[in-house]
C-alpha cells in the first residue's frame, strides 16, 4: 500500500465508510472507537466521530504542529472498533501507512 502524504500542522482527517449493510452491522452498534496516528511507539490519538445514518467513523486531529517529519512508512494510523468486549482493527489487514511531511512556512 502507498503511503498517504500528509502536510504536519494541518489538519488530519480519516473517513471509514462502509457501503455494505453486512460490514456496518459488524462495527455498529458499537462499545467503543479509537484511532490514532503512530510514530514508533509514540500515538498520537485522534478526536472520533460516528455518523449512523452515513454509516461513517471520522478520525481528526486539529493541532499536527508537533507530529514528527517521517520518510515513507515510518508513520501509520488505524482505527480499533470495540464491539461486544472484542477490540477489532480496521483495516483488519494492516495499519494505513503515512509520510508526513513539512508544511507550507511563510
Amino acid at each position: 500500500m502507498q503511503p498517504a502524504e500528509f502536510k504536519r500542522g494541518a489538519t488530519f482527517k480519516a473517513d471509514l465508510s462502509f457501503d455494505d449493510d453486512d460490514e456496518w452491522a459488524l462495527v455498529y452498534p458499537h462499545d467503543s472507537v479509537e484511532a490514532a496516528v503512530r510514530f514508533g511507539h509514540r500515538r498520537y490519538p485522534l478526536a472520533i466521530t460516528v455518523d449512523p445514518v452515513n454509516r461513517k467513523i471520522t478520525a481528526v486531529a486539529d493541532d499536527t504542529a508537533n507530529w514528527p517529519i517521517t520518510g515513507t512508512g515510518l508513520a501509520s494510523f488505524d482505527y480499533w472498533i470495540t464491539k461486544g468486549g472484542e477490540r477489532l482493527p480496521f483495516p483488519g489487514s494492516h495499519n494505513v501507512p503515512l509520510k508526513i511531511i513539512e508544511g507550507a512556512t511563510r
